[in-house]
């Protein structure tokens, strides 16, 4: 039984359930179908289209630098964008380089074909792990250059790393990340230059040890939070959550564990003393910039969120140490540009050695290697359009 012979018999049992309508949890998925099918028919194609296929807004985020390269080379582009999240569909859906959007619907093969029947693209980008087979195989057909943007080799289940042996076929070229660098941290540093001023949250920060934790779980606030919590002279110490999901829930046990109440960002008061509580979306990336110490979440579950936000700035990055989904991460660690946590003991060591007299030694060793790393990934975006335009007629 081939590869995608047992794809399409997942996709049919997935469309099956769908067409059912008996599971609630998937009332926000059939709603997507809808729309996808309405866009499609109100769509009119364009010369010059270019498709982006992301997942999300982070994917999205990653296609950036290169959407920009398109437009400065090819006046008149037309781009076009799937989202398969709601999130990232409802952030960027009206992004000034965007053209057209659209859900990117359950991958069948009628979906397929119509996807590339009106879209007509001239080439087509999927976004690091957006990898759906018929729609590669019927942009195959049509004999359509395709790409994989921000390729990992990173380690994953048998069953699904057949999965990518046997569609990686079906791309014109894949572009890796260790040869041709990673979009994803070219658009971080790109962020560095952004525009953002709180001046209330500079004076909250300025002269003090600031302690972020980003895009978090529970699991580093409990580290952070027993830690500030045996602490005889809390005057100096900031501390700034930002959950990975902002609920309310979470935030009464941020409350909780910290033996104190945290203020909120969005508050209109604003009257802040040692506890921040993040429940705006899109603040986190310009946070950093405050930052001595960042907590980057998701390393305790094998689900790190974004780090290269963080190394671009002036602030020591930290997270849990079950990352072994994440490669590239791993190698940070070794050559001690981020640095790995795995208990409360490992946490108080790394405030000791930034604090101490050690901080000039490690922070001068750090910086060197970050620096290092970072040049490495720009112009990724440019390094890429080159290498497509040398490939194929655009």
């Amino acid at each position: 039984m081939t590869i995608w012979l047992v794809y399409n018999i997942l996709i049919f049992i997935i469309n099956s359930l769908l067409q059912l309508n008996i599971f609630k949890q998937f009332s926000s998925f059939r709603q997507q179908q809808l729309l996808f099918k309405e866009a499609m028919v109100n769509y009119t194609p364009k010369a010059n289209s270019f498709w982006f296929v992301v997942s999300s807004a982070g994917e999205f985020e990653q296609a950036l630098p290169l959407i920009k390269i398109i437009k400065q080379e090819k006046k008149d582009s037309h781009i076009v964008v799937s989202f398969f999240s709601k999130s990232g569909f409802d952030l960027f859906t009206k992004h000034n380089l965007v053209d057209f959007s659209f859900y990117f619907p359950l991958d069948t093969k009628h979906n397929a074909q119509l996807m590339v029947e009106k879209i007509k693209a001239q080439a087509v980008f999927f976004i690091r792990y957006e990898i759906w087979l018929n729609t590669l195989v019927a942009l195959k057909a049509k004999q359509t250059p395709t790409f994989l943007i921000n390729q990992e080799d990173k380690k994953r289940s048998f069953i699904y790393q057949k999965y990518l042996y046997y569609s990686y076929t079906y791309f014109t070229k894949i572009f890796n990340v260790n040869q041709f660098g990673d979009t994803k941290i070219e658009q971080a540093i790109a962020h560095k230059i952004d525009n953002f001023e709180d001046k209330q949250l500079e004076t909250f920060c300025s002269n003090n040890l600031v302690i972020l934790l980003a895009s978090c779980y529970l699991e580093e606030v409990r580290i952070v939070a027993h830690w500030y919590c045996s602490l005889n002279n809390k005057e100096n110490i900031k501390i700034i959550v930002c959950p990975h999901e902002p609920t309310e829930d979470f935030y009464r046990t941020c409350n909780v564990l910290f033996e104190d109440k945290f203020f909120r960002y969005s508050e209109s008061d604003r009257i802040w003393k040692n506890l921040l509580y993040i429940d705006k979306k899109g603040v986190l990336k310009y946070l950093y910039r405050y930052a001595t110490i960042s907590f980057i979440g998701g390393g305790f579950n094998n689900k790190l969120h974004n780090i290269f936000e963080a190394l671009i700035y002036d602030t020591v990055v930290c997270c849990g140490n079950n990352i072994s989904k994440f490669a590239m991460e791993e190698n940070l660690a070794k050559e001690q540009i981020i640095f790995l946590i795995s208990n409360e003991d490992d946490w108080c060591q790394l405030i000791d050695t930034i604090s101490n007299d050690k901080k000039s030694q490690v922070k001068t060793l750090e910086m060197a290697n970050k620096n290092k790393f970072l040049e490495q990934h720009l112009n990724t975006s440019q390094r890429i359009w080159n290498t497509i335009v040398s490939l194929v007629q655009i």
